[in-house]
């Protein structure tokens, strides 16, 4: 994501036009097919026996309220929030060029397209996007891996809903505490807040002061929480202890 903001706000800079086009790959970590997984570690000279034996043999079944399904095998996808599925799925989607021209025609509906260029651009020429003889709507802001990405690369959207989110965990988290030790607050803080915070929290480098305020806000509150500071003590000693 970096390396994307950092194409498109050089070519903002110098007063060109940038269109980002985003995919839809909502569902493509149930549809890794694991012998293309396999070939594609092998090709790479990766442990492939050892990620074979991770793969392999998995099986799934649904319970609801007691009444389990008989399991059957899972033989495609790779488990959401496991350490290795990313790395997994990075390497099975490496030749994008030719997973886009298999697949954008049964995706493009949910295609999104930005264009982006300077406001000191008089005229820009906002060109149309079009898949499978079907033109893309362009819009004013999308998600990109979790990412708001807007027309404006000011990052506004995307402060915005993250620190509304960990303003949400922050106020129930914070109706608990009373019932949690130092330990288990520090826990639910990191789970829940501060690892939303610390996403990619390098694009918001250069951002407006108003905007980055709002971050800093939370992350002073999240610091009292853990802490059981006051609202009135000095928040910069208690950053620095807490690092």
């Amino acid at each position: 994501m970096l390396r994307i903001q950092n194409d498109l706000l050089e070519a903002v800079d110098q007063c060109q036009e940038a269109v980002l086009v985003l995919l839809d790959f909502s569902v493509a970590f149930d549809t890794n097919d694991h012998d293309i997984i396999l070939e594609r570690l092998e090709n790479r000279y990766t442990a492939r026996k050892w990620l074979e034996s991770y793969l392999r043999g998995r099986s799934f079944s649904v319970n609801i309220k007691g009444a389990r399904s008989i399991p059957r095998n899972l033989n495609d996808g790779v488990p959401q929030g496991s350490v290795l599925g990313p790395s997994i799925f990075a390497m099975y989607v490496a030749p994008l060029g030719d997973i886009v021209s298999a697949h954008a025609r049964k995706k493009h509906s949910k295609t999104e397209v930005l264009n982006i260029s300077s406001k000191f651009l008089k005229c820009p020429t906002s060109p149309k996007i079009a898949v499978d003889n079907s033109f893309v709507d362009t819009v004013l802001k999308a998600k990109s891996l979790g990412v708001i990405v807007d027309c404006n690369l000011n990052m506004k959207h995307h402060v915005k809903n993250t620190a509304s989110v960990a303003s949400f965990a922050l106020y129930k988290i914070g109706q608990l505490a009373k019932y949690l030790d130092h330990k288990s607050t520090e826990r639910l803080v990191h789970a829940l807040i501060t690892s939303r915070l610390n996403y990619c929290n390098s694009l918001l480098c250069g951002i407006p002061s108003t905007e980055l305020s709002k971050v800093q806000l939370i992350q002073n509150s999240v610091a009292r929480l853990v802490t059981r500071s006051q609202k009135h003590d000095h928040i910069t000693p208690i950053l620095r202890d807490l690092h």
